[in-house]
C-alpha cells in the first residue's frame, strides 16, 4: 500500500510519499502552510494512501 508520512526533520516539515514498490520521495517545507497546500493536491486520491502523521 502507498503511504504518506508527515514529520519534522532538521526544523522543516517533511511529506514523504512511499509508492507501492517501497521507493520514496521527500518534499521539504519551511512552513506548516506549505505542507498543507501540498496535501491539498493529494485530496482526490487520499483514500489510496495509508497516512502516518508524526507531527
Amino acid at each position: 500500500m502507498k503511504k504518506l508520512l508527515m514529520y519534522k526533520e532538521n526544523g522543516e516539515f517533511v511529506l514523504e510519499h512511499i509508492n507501492s514498490f517501497g521507493h520514496s520521495i521527500k518534499r521539504f517545507f519551511i512552513t506548516e502552510n506549505g505542507l498543507k497546500e501540498e496535501l491539498e493536491a493529494y485530496q482526490p486520491v487520499l483514500d489510496q494512501y495509508q497516512i502516518i502523521n508524526q507531527l
